[in-house]
């Protein structure tokens, strides 16, 4: 048997190539094997520095958090919760980071009508003051009873939205409109009030009466609507007059039986 180790391969001569031995081709392969897997892993290290210094340069530092040393689990819940209830803003109300800017596009400044002035209070016939008023306030700017019912309240004062600079222009438009619709010897009730929901509330409450006072009232509709007679010589419109007035009566007092069939 011959040694393939001793083997050689020929090639002829027509090709102008020197021979080589298998031993020599065997150890070319492998000195480039070698060469080979140096090289890939001279370029995979490279390409590992080069990846972590942009990962470096990019990398944000995390903020200082009074609760990053406590340990987890339930105890670093509870503490983190905490810390995050106690440090709003200093004072656990308002949230340190302002609103946006604008909420849903620019917000138009608010035009109020002003067509003389507003319908007086009159105790005894505070039902038809509220529908007056409303459509007072509607006339001047359909957005007051907005704000009248809703309210007004800034997420921070001292750095309004544009929303929210609106909605002042409407509350203060609100208030003085309501100030100015109560009797003068009234106005002391309202002097502590800066916001026109809360005012509005309390010229209810204090024109309306309490739940015990309201109860009072509704008894005297229901005996009118008792002891309700034609009088004599009255003509049918006149009576369908008087009909309605009593069942609108009933129905500002919170009553659901009125029919008018």
């Amino acid at each position: 048997m011959v040694d393939d180790r001793d083997r050689s391969v020929e090639l002829p001569e027509a090709m102008g190539v020197n021979t080589v031995s298998r031993e020599d081709l065997n150890e070319a392969m492998s000195s480039l094997k070698s060469s080979m897997t140096t090289e890939v892993k001279s370029m995979f290290k490279e390409f590992l520095d080069t990846l972590k210094l942009s990962i470096d340069a990019v990398q944000v530092a995390n903020p200082t958090n009074s609760t990053s040393n406590v340990n987890s689990g339930k105890e670093g819940a509870s503490a983190d919760k905490d810390t995050r209830s106690q440090g709003i803003n200093g004072s656990g109300t308002f949230a340190p980071v302002p609103p946006p800017l604008v909420y849903g596009g620019p917000v138009h400044p608010p035009h109020i009508v002003n067509h003389g002035p507003p319908p007086k209070l009159v105790k005894n016939d505070f039902a038809n003051w509220v529908f007056c008023i409303k459509s007072h306030l509607d006339h001047s700017s359909i957005q007051l009873m907005r704000v009248i019912e809703e309210g007004y309240y800034p997420r921070d004062p001292r750095n309004l939205t544009p929303r929210e600079e609106a909605d002042k222009q409407l509350n203060s438009s609100a208030l003085f409109i309501l100030q100015a619709a109560v009797p003068t010897e009234d106005l002391p009730h309202l002097r502590p009030f800066t916001v026109a929901k809360e005012c509005w509330e309390h010229i209810v409450s204090l024109y309306k009466g309490s739940s015990s006072i309201q109860r009072s009232n509704y008894e005297v509709v229901l005996d009118q609507s008792d002891e309700f007679v034609m009088v004599e010589d009255e003509e049918p419109c006149d009576l369908y007059r008087r009909v309605t007035a009593l069942a609108v009566a009933l129905k500002d007092h919170g009553s659901k039986d009125v029919d008018d069939t």
